[in-house]
């Protein structure tokens, strides 16, 4: 009576943004760079040697001088290019980043790093579906990357493709099986098909590599509800609830606990859901799902849930009335 108010579709998003795109995350440890094949190379190098110094004091703005300089000296200088590239990516200025990382990748087209900084660029500034293309031309460079693989499922997730997500998922897993954002991009793929003894198999591998993420452990309780391992999803879901209450997690707790016939325990987490976010249109669907079940129970005989049951759906169908199925349930429960 309660299937319908699942909502995977938001966890698989928000968790391919986190697993798939740890290069946004923190600090990042300069790139070793390809020596560029021009055959006048050497024109500009004491400039790329002296921005390399700058970088490693922390001085990114007088390196991007001193590597305009070399740019300057010699404009085919592609190392050049991509070392301005990953200051500006470490920045966050991904427009300016993809810029130079297409300068690089136009001077040397078959070179690895100016191909993936530029999908990755674009990956980071929003532009996923321009992202999957730079993501295979680098790819047919060097298919064994695992950055490329490991960020080309995160793409495909968030486009909600996860049959193209998969091969190059677990191609990540194999290539670095000690990476969590591989297994989390897995699993994902994994639940967006429904394909859930998969997905929690990959999860608990990525469980194995440390503690998870919070959109990881809503994954992973939303992948026991969808197997019907109620008391794991409940285990997991109070782990969550710990260090981040969240009106998706709480929702969750209380369709888990309806389904183990613990109803007073389900309206709770669904009162909860609905004081963090009223318009939560599962919690408010639970919620007139265990009245009304309280009330066919009790035997017709306690018009209390049966009143709060409807009041709860005639809620939901105010903010979205493109409910078929409730509309059905508040005509079968809704006469006075």
């Amino acid at each position: 009576m309660s299937d319908g108010i699942q909502r995977w579709g938001g966890v698989a998003l928000l968790l391919a943004v986190v697993a798939g795109l740890p290069a946004c995350q923190g600090p990042r440890v300069t790139r070793t760079l390809p020596e560029s094949s021009s055959a006048s190379a050497s024109v500009g190098q004491s400039y790329l040697e002296e921005a390399r110094v700058l970088i490693a004091q922390g001085e990114d703005d007088a390196a991007l001088a001193t590597l305009t300089l070399a740019i300057q000296e010699n404009p085919r200088l592609t190392e050049a290019y991509l070392t301005i590239a990953s200051i500006h990516e470490r920045k966050g200025d991904y427009v300016l980043a993809e810029e130079r990382y297409n300068q690089a990748a136009r001077l040397e087209p078959n070179n690895f790093e100016a191909q993936y900084g530029s999908a990755l660029a674009k990956h980071l500034s929003g532009k996923v579906r321009e992202a999957v293309r730079a993501y295979l031309r680098a790819l047919s460079l060097v298919p064994d990357s695992f950055k490329a693989n490991r960020d080309l499922s995160a793409a495909y997730i968030q486009l909600g493709q996860p049959a193209q997500a998969l091969p190059y998922a677990m191609r990540s897993t194999r290539l670095d099986p000690d990476s969590q954002p591989a297994w989390s991009n897995l699993a994902v793929a994994y639940a967006m098909q429904s394909r859930w003894d998969g997905a929690i198999g990959a999860y608990r591998q990525a469980a194995e590599l440390g503690d998870l993420q919070d959109p990881v452990l809503l994954g992973l309780a939303e992948a026991h509800i969808r197997m019907g391992n109620f008391g794991r999803a409940i285990n997991t879901l109070e782990t969550l609830l710990r260090r981040s209450p969240s009106a998706t997690a709480h929702e969750r707790m209380g369709y888990a606990n309806f389904k183990l016939r613990r109803f007073e325990q389900a309206l709770r987490h669904y009162d909860t859901a609905l004081e963090l976010d009223a318009s939560d249109l599962a919690a408010l669907n639970g919620k007139g799902v265990c009245h009304v079940t309280l009330f066919i129970e009790g035997r017709y005989e306690n018009p209390y849930h049966k009143v709060k049951g409807v009041e709860a759906w005639r809620q939901s169908l105010a903010l979205n009335p493109d409910q078929p199925r409730i509309v059905d349930l508040l005509a079968r429960y809704g006469q006075k």
